[in-house]
């Protein structure tokens, strides 16, 4: 019950911040906590010297031991400035006042610096001015105070040595609020690493599935290359025959389900073969091979591929109930690669082969895999396929294709 409580103390206001912003909080209250104890063990060594100075004491350690426990309420209600205001008031009044009400030099003025240690890190980055300010004072305060004993050494201030025991005291709490602020520091310096590790590697995820995981350590580069000339690669389109009949058929929710499955096992597909997906347009699936990195067998693992996604297809098709086809088209030639724009990047390939291989797919029959007749060149050793013959393409003309039938032997990537 009481580490929960203690647990709830130095987290209040936690989750409500930004994983990245939660440091100055969770300190501010970890100080809050330790002050608060700290206070609470001087009221026996009032009640002791009650006579003395204790009566004038109480008051004042009430009052600022009321000022701490305001502090993590304050850091809840998102009253970050004000609590931090009450940290620093409650922690220099009670030192300050203390010392000249004891009137000894009992070593009370080093936790001043302690508080210049400490300082730092329970204020916001945006609040650098406002930390060096706090530290500028604890530092004056700490100076006079010293100068205060050193002035009045022999005159009004009482002998430390009639309080040694007291002054033992306030070594050791300095010596141990040092240790807890060091731990308290260091593992909120932990969790706030640990935390940005986390994000970070979440970035880096997000990052290599938008773009290729070599364009990405390209991008961390000082003079990052955007755009890259490719000499020789496959490009595949695959397209659903009868999608807009399916769309009349089923709903926009239903539709989005199946397009979400079919372009998931797609992508494990493409990737088994080493292509990197592009984009999908609608009911149209984008891959090339042999991009970012270059590979000499990219149009036999163009040609895998797209056996393996009409195979797939078909179970597909079975599982959902569906009577729809499947066309795909190949195309090899050099494009270019990369990045256009200045807003919202995303990897894409430009060249007469992206054209191509999308006409492929157009002017193609469902059910098939048509080729243009360069990639059935570079795969014709180890694939079968069926000439279809010439066909007008819009802007090139005639053009020979081919139909990729099977496969004659497995390649060794």
């Amino acid at each position: 019950m009481f580490s929960r409580l203690i647990k709830n103390w130095i987290g209040s206001g936690i989750d409500r911040l930004h994983p990245l912003s939660i440091d100055p909080i969770r300190i501010a209250n970890a100080l809050s906590l330790w002050i608060a104890m700290v206070l609470i063990s001087q009221i026996p060594i009032l009640i002791s010297y009650w006579s003395v100075f204790g009566h004038r004491l109480m008051p004042l350690l009430f009052a600022c031991l009321v000022m701490v426990l305001a502090i993590p309420i304050c850091n809840y209600f998102k009253k970050f400035f004000l609590a931090r205001n009450l940290l620093v008031a409650s922690f220099s009044i009670y030192i300050c006042a203390s010392t000249f009400i004891w009137n000894v030099n009992l070593g009370t003025q080093y936790f001043l610096l302690l508080g210049v240690f400490a300082c730092p890190f329970f204020y916001f980055p945006r609040e650098n001015r406002l930390s060096l300010t706090n530290m500028i004072l604890f530092i004056g305060l700490f100076f006079i105070l010293e100068t205060y004993f050193s002035l009045q050494l022999g005159n009004k201030v009482q002998s430390a040595e009639n309080f040694s025991g007291l002054r033992h005291t306030n070594i050791l709490l300095f010596c141990i609020s040092t240790l807890v602020c060091s731990f308290f520091i260091q593992r909120n310096t932990k969790i706030s690493w640990l935390k940005q590790h986390k994000d970070s590697k979440k970035s880096q995820q997000l990052l290599e599935n938008t773009f290729p995981k070599a364009f990405v350590d390209n991008l961390k580069t000082d003079a990052p290359i955007l755009k890259k000339h490719l000499p020789q690669v496959t490009v595949l389109f695959a397209d659903i025959q009868g999608f807009t009949d399916l769309c009349q058929q089923q709903s926009t929710h239903g539709i989005v389900c199946l397009l979400d499955d079919l372009y998931s096992r797609f992508d494990s597909i493409t990737t088994s073969f080493g292509l990197e997906k592009i984009k999908t347009i609608g009911d149209e699936y984008m891959a090339v091979s042999g991009a970012p990195n270059f590979t000499h067998q990219h149009a036999e693992l163009a040609c895998l591929c797209a056996l393996e996604m009409q195979k797939c297809y078909a179970i597909f098709c079975q599982d959902n109930n569906l009577k729809t086809g499947l066309r795909i088209g190949l195309a090899s030639g050099n494009v270019v690669a990369g990045m256009i724009g200045t807003d919202k990047y995303s990897y894409d390939v430009w060249g007469n082969a992206v054209n191509l291989a999308a006409r492929m797919q157009k002017l193609g029959e469902t059910g098939k895999i048509q080729v243009s007749q360069v990639t059935a060149e570079l795969a014709m050793h180890l694939f079968q396929f069926s000439l279809r013959g010439e066909i007008l393409v819009k802007g090139l003309g005639k053009i020979k294709a081919y139909w990729l039938i099977s496969e004659n032997q497995n390649v060794q990537t």
